[in-house]
Formats: C-alpha cells, sequence, structure tokens
C-alpha cells in the first residue's frame, strides 16, 4: 500500500494517480457507452467495487483500457447509467424499470458492491409484488361479489317467471288463464 501524504503517486502500471477529486475517469461499459467520472463520484460510495477499483491509493486499476483511455468494464450500459445517477447523488427513478430491469439492476449492483442501490431496487421489487397481491385480492373479492349477484338475478328472474305463470289473465271477465294472455282471452 502507498503512503497517503496526499503527494501525487505512481501506480504499477506508471499511470500518475492523484488525491485531487476532481480528477476525471472515463468508464466504457459494455464496450459501446462512456461514463465521465469525477474521483469524487466513483469515491461516494467507500464500500463499492468502483471506489476501490479507482481510489487515488489503489494501484490494482483496471488494465485494459482503450485507445482513448477509456478504461473497460463489463455490464449493461442501461442499468449502468441507474448506477451512474447514483454514484453522482441523483434521483434513481426505478418505478420506469420492469421486474426484469430490475434483476439486472440488482445483478450490476451485486457485482459493483452498490449495498445501498441494491436496497432500494430490492425495495421497490417488494413493493411492487405487495401492490399485486393487494390487487389480486381486490379482484378475487369483487369476482366474488359478482358471483353472488348473479345468483340473486338468477334467483329473482325464476321468482318473476314464477309470478308470470301464477298469476291470473287480468282480463275484465276474470278468468283463470295464465298471465300474458290478454287480448286473446275468449272471454272478451
Amino acid at each position: 500500500m502507498m503512503p497517503d501524504d496526499g503527494a501525487d503517486q505512481t501506480n504499477l502500471i506508471g499511470e500518475t494517480l492523484s488525491s485531487n477529486t476532481s480528477q476525471r475517469v472515463q468508464l466504457n461499459i459494455g464496450g459501446n457507452v462512456s461514463f465521465d467520472f469525477t474521483q469524487s463520484a466513483l469515491q461516494s460510495k467507500p464500500e463499492s467495487m468502483l471506489a476501490v477499483m479507482f481510489a487515488p491509493t489503489n494501484s490494482m486499476r483496471p488494465s485494459t483500457q482503450n485507445e482513448t483511455g477509456e478504461f473497460l468494464l463489463p455490464g449493461d450500459p442501461l442499468m449502468f447509467t441507474f448506477i451512474w445517477r447514483h454514484l453522482h447523488g441523483q434521483k434513481v427513478r426505478l418505478e420506469c424499470l420492469s421486474e426484469a430491469g430490475l434483476g439486472e439492476l440488482l445483478s450490476s449492483c451485486d457485482f459493483y458492491q452498490l449495498a445501498q442501490l441494491s436496497t432500494s431496487a430490492h425495495s421497490e421489487l417488494e413493493s411492487r409484488h405487495a401492490v399485486t397481491a393487494r390487487e389480486n385480492f381486490r379482484i378475487q373479492q369483487m369476482e366474488s361479489q359478482v358471483e353472488k349477484l348473479k345468483e340473486t338475478i338468477s334467483k329473482m328472474d325464476s321468482q318473476i317467471k314464477d309470478l308470470k305463470k301464477n298469476q291470473l289473465c287480468g282480463c275484465p271477465t276474470k278468468c283463470v288463464k295464465p298471465y300474458g294472455h290478454w287480448g286473446k282471452c275468449k272471454f272478451l
């Protein structure tokens, strides 16, 4: 480990490491999208793998760089956008991710050891599952009520039919023919 006396230091591959928090680091994620970080953003979550990899005192930075000096790291650039926002202290809006997207983000958080963002993603998933369970319960209750209403309507329909069958004609001659032949009564 190199002494931390605030002076610039050199890592194992000969790069000058500065303790200056405004030093910029370019990360190329997945080989096609670049993310720009300051040292302070990378160090904002000291427990993360990114903070450890790019700490000014660490001489073991990723050795793979492209021709423009960007450090090449594996991962999904879309998921890394959430990581970038998190490390820069910006609001991370997880509600826009599908459940599959949240799963991918959790994998990225585990890989980069971002416990706080991982906890937020887990909370979002649990919240969605709780909402889904409540909605399913409400749907089951409503379906049960609909079935009860159908039974009630069926009973009432049957009762109405019985009443119509047993009702007298209603014609002026007071015949005993079933209801509904009004106008056809032979006694009129």
